[in-house]
């Protein structure tokens, strides 16, 4: 079952989004999915821990210690 959600998305995020969805013909949503499904398969939770932690705060919101 899928679930509807909303959120905002830099323009350059949603570039690559129009970008992936244009090479591969699907829509910006599928483009998401699969960018997101490449994600889980290949990356561990610590892995994208550390990316996380590399790169800093992405929006500006204060980052939650864990």
């Amino acid at each position: 079952m899928k679930k509807q959600v909303s959120y905002r998305l830099d323009t350059d995020i949603v570039d690559y989004l129009e970008h992936i969805s244009e090479i591969n013909g699907l829509s910006q949503s599928k483009a998401a999915e699969l960018i997101m499904s490449i994600v889980k398969d290949y990356f561990t939770d610590k892995m994208i821990r550390l990316e996380y932690e590399a790169r800093g705060d992405i929006d500006g919101r204060k980052k939650i210690q864990v």
